[in-house]
């Protein structure tokens, strides 16, 4: 069993999402995400600043788990998670 701490956000997790092979997850915030490694807990890349957006409804990573597409209000961000960039 995994142990994962939020000790990176500065709020409440709303948002847990893992990739299609369960490797890797996504965390969500209000704030900011983290992508981690599902098997250590460990972050891989992040934060993400998400203030800037309003709140995540949904979030997807791609088919070949490189991407997060984050569904807002009435909007979407794709992240690269390598790059770290929007």
């Amino acid at each position: 069993m995994v142990v994962f701490t939020t000790e990176h956000h500065n709020g409440h997790v709303w948002h847990v999402v893992f990739s299609l092979d369960e490797s890797t997850f996504a965390s969500i915030s209000s704030y900011t995400m983290y992508i981690c490694n599902s098997e250590t807990g460990h972050r891989i890349s992040g934060p993400f600043e998400l203030s800037n957006h309003g709140m995540v409804y949904n979030a997807y990573f791609s088919p070949n788990e490189k991407c997060i597409l984050l569904e807002f209000d009435s909007y979407a961000v794709v992240c690269d998670i390598e790059m770290g960039e929007e």
